[in-house]
């Protein structure tokens, strides 16, 4: 497993309402969220840390509309639900595996 594993917008929308729907202590406003979320970013989990037993509790770092510096915040994800995080990072890293990157 790398250090770090990948999500899209959509991917880290749809968890963070996973985190709220369960009323965990770390989520986000989801509004705000999707409102300054950029809709073609990837975002890093560039922490996780084991929580409760029974889930990760997340740093993530985001890429928001209109700015290059990622902006930090934290979510929990549920033991159960990490195998679509591993899913969803696989898929990213093998499409940006074709792709020839800036040096």
């Amino acid at each position: 497993m790398t250090d770090y594993q990948l999500l899209s917008t959509n991917a880290l929308l749809h968890l963070n309402k996973v985190a709220v729907d369960l009323d965990l202590n770390e989520s986000m406003h989801p509004d705000l969220l999707a409102m300054d979320l950029d809709p073609e970013g990837l975002h890093v989990l560039q922490r996780v840390l084991l929580h409760n037993d029974k889930e990760y509790r997340c740093q993530i770092l985001m890429k928001t509309n209109g700015s290059d510096e990622p902006v930090t915040g934290w979510l929990d994800v549920p033991l159960e639900v990490w195998t679509f995080v591993a899913k969803v990072d696989a898929v990213i890293r093998e499409a940006l595996g074709d792709m020839e990157l800036p040096t």
